[in-house]
């Protein structure tokens, strides 16, 4: 039975990686906009939303609620540029906890290069960051 467990993985590393991300990764699709179009159950846990209160609604991971206007405006920059942004996101649950998430922001282009989608990857960071701060 191992083998064939290591088997599958070289005839179909796709698919096994995809497993992986969407099993241990906590992410979400973005339309242009930073409308939420898609969050899988890891990023519902971390941000303590169900699927539904998010699709639909503007990403604040994207905007200025934690951070100041610059740190923003050189996110959007550098994504709508079809650049991928890293970085750490400060932001809370839908109890009020204080989440830092270290970020991945990949831009989504169409055919003919047009961005029409942002994948978002999220670690969780807060005992780290919370760690540094004392």
């Amino acid at each position: 039975m191992e083998t064939t467990k290591h088997h599958m993985w070289r005839l179909y590393p796709d698919i096994a990686i995809s497993k992986f991300i969407t099993k241990n990764i906590a992410f979400s699709v973005s339309d242009k906009n930073g409308r939420i179009v898609y969050a899988n159950e890891k990023f519902c846990g971390i941000t303590g939303r169900k699927e539904n209160e998010l699709i639909g609604v503007e990403n604040s991971l994207y905007s200025a609620t934690h951070h100041k206007d610059l740190f923003y405006k050189h996110l959007w920059h550098t994504i709508e540029q079809g650049l991928i942004w890293n970085g750490i996101l400060k932001n809370t649950t839908k109890t009020g906890k204080k989440i830092y998430l270290e970020t991945t922001i990949v831009p989504i282009k169409d055919d003919d290069g047009n961005i029409e989608s942002y994948v978002s990857m999220f670690l969780d960071a807060s005992e780290i960051k919370t760690e540094a701060v004392k």
